[in-house]
């Protein structure tokens, strides 16, 4: 659960289906610890607090892995009224648990020393307004096992039908791919064993704590183990599985302009990468020298996605597989440039060091002098008088 919690802080603003996927982890997680405590700590009133209440939460599980796989592969960040509907039976099962939920928290203990005492008693239980205590468990597995069957189904279909579509290098969009199918993977690993826990449980009147079902369980956990592990594995996940929307906007002429950096080697494009981000770079670049963004200090990415309209995870993977740094130094690189320029080949000449580098948005005099001189080896002034000997 942290894991994914530290996924959605990091790239929420990157790559907002992370949240689809932080929740159906936090979720999974939940319904983990929730078991864990009831049978395990039997502590009663953190069992009361956690017990039935989250259940509309594990509905939505489903729902959830099927948006984020079918926005992943479709490059987009969307949820339409339609999408709604896939979170029906969460809605229907919030309601169905309100005269449980509305019931005083000494009788939930009550009722979860009777299921501590007893794991059987759960089948004679009132949890829920609708459905019976059974149902419940197989409705919760069912469902989430018909999504990880649907989103494995939608994964089969991109990889054969339209793998040559998705703008990404053959290897990085296979490891993708590996990385969708394995999290289905886990699931099954995690879920499969869990519907025989629930068999030999209700429908058989098995012991609760038998070997059998303790073997069962152990895998259980093994497989949401893996899912949170798996995001340490696959990291390249949170930028999605970008796919051509669409020309890219021009910046000044009409006919595109070959930009040639003389100064900095950034914008090395090789020829194995994707035209479409050879294009996305290209007009980065373009954008940078143009409008030479990178001279206020306020300058930020979410002005150049809205600036190029291209979006945000597109513009992320350039940087990272294209320019191969990140945002701020290749800003920081372009605005050393320019004043490397600036003291010695430009209108600036006359200018004093200081209001270059004001000029230049250095924020301080003592900031400027000590970047310049970490990217060049000198200081302005012996740029200055080395060009000017």
């Amino acid at each position: 659960m942290l894991i994914a919690l530290i996924l959605l802080f990091y790239n929420y603003e990157n790559n907002r289906n992370s949240l689809l996927l932080t929740l159906f982890l936090v979720f999974y997680s939940l319904y983990g610890i929730t078991h864990f405590v009831v049978t395990e700590i039997q502590h009663i009133t953190l069992s009361a607090a956690l017990f039935v209440h989250f259940t509309p939460l594990y509905l939505a599980m489903g729902p959830l892995m099927y948006l984020y796989v079918r926005n992943t592969l479709t490059d987009q960040e969307r949820f339409s009224k339609i999408d709604a509907l896939h979170f029906l039976p969460a809605a229907i099962q919030l309601i169905a648990i309100i005269p449980y939920t509305l019931q005083d928290f000494e009788v939930k203990k009550e009722i979860i020393a009777q299921l501590i005492a007893d794991p059987n008693v759960i089948t004679q239980l009132d949890f829920n307004a609708f459905f019976s205590p059974k149902f419940n468990f197989y409705m919760r597995i069912g469902l989430l096992l018909v999504y990880t069957i649907a989103t494995l189904g939608l994964i089969v279909f991109y990889k054969t039908k339209r793998f040559y579509q998705i703008k990404l290098p053959y290897k990085l969009k296979s490891t993708t791919f590996r990385w969708l199918i394995s999290l289905q993977v886990f699931i099954l690993i995690s879920l499969t064993p869990y519907l025989f826990f629930v068999v030999d449980y209700l429908d058989y009147n098995g012991s609760y704590y038998s070997n059998y079902n303790k073997i069962l369980l152990a895998i259980s956990a093994s497989g949401l183990a893996l899912m949170s592990l798996g995001l340490l594995v696959f990291p390249h996940i949170l930028y999605g599985m970008p796919q051509q929307q669409g020309p890219l906007p021009t910046l000044g002429r009409k006919k595109k302009k070959k930009i040639k950096k003389a100064k900095s080697e950034l914008a090395v494009v090789t020829p194995k990468d994707p035209e479409y981000f050879n294009e996305v770079a290209e007009a980065i670049e373009q954008y940078f020298v143009e409008q030479k963004p990178f001279l206020r200090s306020d300058f930020t990415m979410a002005e150049m996605v809205v600036a190029l309209g291209i979006p945000k995870h597109h513009i992320m993977y350039c940087f990272r597989y294209i320019f191969n740094t990140g945002f701020n130094d290749y800003k920081l690189n372009h605005k050393i440039d320019w004043v490397r320029i600036a003291l010695v080949e430009s209108d600036l000449t006359n200018e004093t060091i200081d209001a270059i580098g004001e000029k230049a948005g250095f924020k301080s005099k003592s900031n400027f002098y000590a970047t310049f001189k970490k990217y060049t080896g000198v200081t302005p002034l012996a740029y200055r008088a080395k060009y000017h000997a």
